[in-house]
């Protein structure tokens, strides 16, 4: 592939050489092989390089009133269409690359390439027509809209994060929501990757001020739980697993706390001691928030439609077992911390779930529990079954299919959080 665009300049502006070369990062990216992992992460930029010097920026920004208010509906033509698909092309190119981009930052905790206030492009247009077969077909759908008087031109993902106002419109008639809502989501995931620096070093020599942070976290929440108008129809599954994991990622950083049973992994039976963050992470409010958006990821990803849980959403299931493992380690490790695990007399929260609010898992001293498979209740003191649980939903989702390298990785890892678990336990 790269050998075609050395020989011949004009094939940068080649569309299905940027969408073939978008589609082997992401194989690369959620491979599950580290070298491929790391191949594709190296190779990231140079995806908005092709996309910048092929003219996909330019070629994406036709106004979308030039097709809605330059001809009457009886100039529509066949021409006028495939110029329309086009231009669509090259922005859901563009989006593309931004989705993947963000889905790569929070599975592997790195930084991604693009920040949402650079993306300008107007969002791609509805699903229905993009879908569109034939000419007829697609004339009709356009004559439609307009008569629906909506504005002509689609909003940006800059515009969505400027003025989130905008999200709550979109109902799906002119905009491609499954791109809207994913990228709001990646869009939202960047600031909250910043939120998390900062937390990290807190208690340290800082110049940040903690209520800063703390009603920069509250934004961030509140912008994450907002809905768009088309979401009568019920936000897919997927959308909501990666919502409640970025906003888990908001009160805890999964890969910081697993640090603190670093020796676990690495086949000792205990470990020194919890670090700093770790300790003032348990004895936080953070803590109860953290759980409370763990348990909504594994009730999503229980429900995810068959074969779905793949990819970053089989890394956002991860994220969440890592958060509930390390808190019944450390819970145990420490006397009496602020959450009780096992308090004889009290009630029992299913963590997540909706007839319990989040403030009871916040403040009451409560029994906590996820609920398993067959909605049994796991107790948040067992390690190991939660582990365990988790693992059967990632087989599960796969049915009777053979599981691709990437899952199979996964649950590879949760087995090896499952035996630390267990030695710890045993010890």
């Amino acid at each position: 592939m790269t050998r075609q665009w050395e020989e011949n300049n004009g094939n940068f502006r080649d569309i299905g050489l940027g969408q073939a070369f978008l589609m082997q990062l992401y194989m690369g990216y959620f491979s599950g092989i580290s070298r491929k992992c790391v191949l594709a992460e190296a190779c990231s930029k140079c995806l908005s390089v092709l996309i910048r010097n092929g003219g996909n920026l330019l070629g994406s920004s036709t106004q979308d009133d030039d097709l809605w208010l330059g001809e009457a509906d009886s100039e529509l033509t066949e021409e006028t269409w495939r110029s329309w698909a086009q231009c669509q092309s090259r922005r859901r190119l563009i989006y593309a690359a931004y989705v993947m981009d963000a889905h790569m930052s929070l599975a592997h905790n790195s930084r991604g390439l693009y920040s949402p206030l650079d993306i300008e492009t107007p969002m791609p247009a509805a699903r229905r027509l993009w879908a569109a077969e034939t000419f007829p077909e697609w004339k009709e759908l356009v004559v439609a809209l307009r008569q629906l008087n909506r504005p002509y031109r689609n909003p940006s993902l800059r515009d969505l994060m400027l003025d989130r106002s905008l999200m709550l419109e979109q109902d799906g008639t002119a905009v491609d929501l499954t791109f809207a809502r994913l990228a709001t989501v990646g869009g939202l995931w960047t600031f909250v990757q910043e939120v998390q620096q900062l937390n990290a070093h807190r208690g340290e020599s800082s110049i940040w001020s903690p209520t800063l942070l703390n009603a920069r976290r509250a934004e961030l929440s509140s912008l994450l739980q907002l809905r768009t108008a088309g979401q009568d129809l019920r936000e897919p599954l997927e959308v909501e697993l990666l919502r409640e994991t970025v906003l888990m990622h908001i009160y805890v950083c999964p890969e910081t706390l697993q640090l603190s049973t670093g020796r676990l992994l690495d086949g000792h039976d205990s470990w020194s001691s919890p670090t700093q963050y770790a300790r003032r992470w348990l004895d936080s409010t953070d803590c109860g928030q953290a759980l409370w958006h763990a348990g909504r990821v594994v009730q999503a990803a229980a429900k995810c439609p068959p074969g779905s849980l793949c990819d970053v959403f089989a890394f956002s299931l991860l994220h969440a077992a890592v958060v509930l493992w390390c808190y019944g380690l450390l819970a145990r490790s420490q006397p009496r911390p602020l959450h009780q695990l096992r308090v004889p007399g009290d009630a029992t929260v299913v963590i997540g779930s909706g007839e319990a609010t989040e403030c009871e898992t916040l403040l009451t001293p409560t029994s906590l529990v996820i609920l398993g498979i067959r909605n049994s209740p796991i107790p948040l003191s067992d390690p190991v079954s939660i582990i365990d649980t988790v693992g059967k939903i990632l087989k599960s989702n796969r049915g009777s299919d053979v599981m691709s390298a990437g899952p199979a990785e996964l649950c590879r890892l949760l087995d090896e959080l499952g035996r630390a678990a267990d030695r710890y336990l045993v010890s």
